[in-house]
């Protein structure tokens, strides 16, 4: 392989544990090649639960993808499925939706902007992201309106030209419905996304309805989100970032709500009869756990992304370290072998076989270079331990 004269060489991060790495887990360089010189090319799947995410994948990529049945999530963090197209490596990354039956929005957001971080850091960028909705939903409600301005968020004016918005689901409806509801989609809901850029397709559920889509993505320059610059290189917190921004609104509010809520049932409790007591007050202590729940999040959403920051940096300051310590070494060990080669040639140049006095110099020359092996490989076993 050519190397670049920049390159640097960094392996992709899966947020489901280090044990879990993508399935494409190359060494990726600067310009997006592997060690062999072979394109990685990553683009995200993203939309609300019970979009089709896993089952397009499945369908794309022809390999064994857990697909839902229903509004149940399955994907429960970013994952990445790669297949060889077109002379690269191809990676979709299968991220888990709002409005997931079992996680809140706080757990998805923070999953998702962990794995884009994280890559982030280390040199990968996405060269897409498909986001799909299910034109078999009969309305835009709460939920999808909350998933589709925090995706905005995420993504970034920007990078909207690499964004495509997929309606999915299309055998659900008949022809006339779906296509007012694209309708809807495309002069309302979709409108600000697709004026910065983004593409409106439809998916129509088969591998080459699929491919079709990965060959709009796979040939764009590769972009930087909104959340990876705000949270690496402005170093915002999670919360603060725009995606962040937007749901700790929503949680807010919903804990005013809640908090009206109640007082609103201790009022009718205080006047109603002992039969309706009861139902009332069975009521009010649901909604104290819902008031409590959107406490929990909104202060997870705060502390998780402060938290991880201060984890990160750590491990980053500590690869620093390593990595300079390598590069020290490493010049070390080159000098020394350079050493070495000139006595072997002076002796192959005089012709003559080395004599006690010759190996007594050559000696120290071996044991230094054997030293500096074993000292790189350690540091290179250690560099290997730390995770980011």
């Amino acid at each position: 392989m050519t190397k670049h004269a920049s390159s640097t060489f960094l392996t992709p991060y899966s947020s489901e544990d280090d044990d879990d790495l993508l399935a494409s887990a190359m060494l990726v360089d600067s310009y997006g090649r592997n060690e062999n010189g072979e394109r990685e090319v990553f683009i995200a799947v993203m939309g609300v639960t019970g979009s089709g995410k896993s089952y397009f994948i499945r369908e794309v990529t022809e390999k064994g993808v857990i697909v839902g049945d229903g509004l149940e999530a399955c994907t429960q963090s970013v994952k990445g499925i790669t297949m060889r197209y077109k002379g690269i490596n191809l990676t979709l990354l299968d991220s888990p939706g709002f409005k997931d039956t079992y996680r809140s929005d706080t757990d998805v957001l923070y999953e998702i902007w962990s794995y884009l971080d994280s890559t982030y850091r280390r040199g990968l960028k996405l060269s897409g992201i498909i986001y799909l909705h299910p034109i078999s939903d009969v309305k835009m409600d709460g939920p999808s309106l909350r998933s589709l301005r925090m995706f905005r968020k995420l993504v970034g004016e920007d990078a909207l030209h690499n964004v495509i918005l997929a309606t999915t689901h299309w055998t659900s409806v008949s022809e006339e419905i779906g296509k007012r509801r694209e309708g809807e989609l495309k002069a309302k809901f979709w409108r600000p996304l697709l004026d910065e850029g983004a593409r409106m397709v439809r998916y129509a559920g088969d591998r080459r309805s699929g491919l079709d889509l990965l060959d709009m993505l796979i040939d764009r320059e590769r972009v930087t989100l909104s959340i990876q610059r705000e949270t690496v290189d402005e170093q915002k917190d999670l919360i603060e970032t725009g995606a962040g921004q937007v749901l700790n609104e929503e949680l807010l509010r919903l804990q005013r709500k809640y908090q009206e809520d109640l007082q609103r049932l201790k009022e009718e409790l205080e006047q109603a009869d002992e039969r309706s007591k009861k139902e009332i007050a069975e009521i009010i202590e649901q909604m104290k756990a819902k008031l409590a729940e959107a406490e929990r999040d909104s202060e997870m959403l705060r502390e998780r992304g402060i938290q991880r920051d201060r984890s990160h940096r750590e491990l980053v300051k500590r690869l620093h370290l390593m990595q300079l310590a390598h590069q020290t070494e490493k010049a070390t060990w080159e000098k020394r072998q350079e050493d070495l080669t000139k006595v072997v040639q002076e002796l192959q140049a005089n012709r003559r076989q080395p004599t006690a006095s010759t190996m007594k110099d050559v000696m120290p020359h071996v044991a230094t270079v054997c030293e500096s092996v074993v000292q790189a490989f350690i540091l290179y076993l250690n560099m290997r331990s730390v995770k980011i």
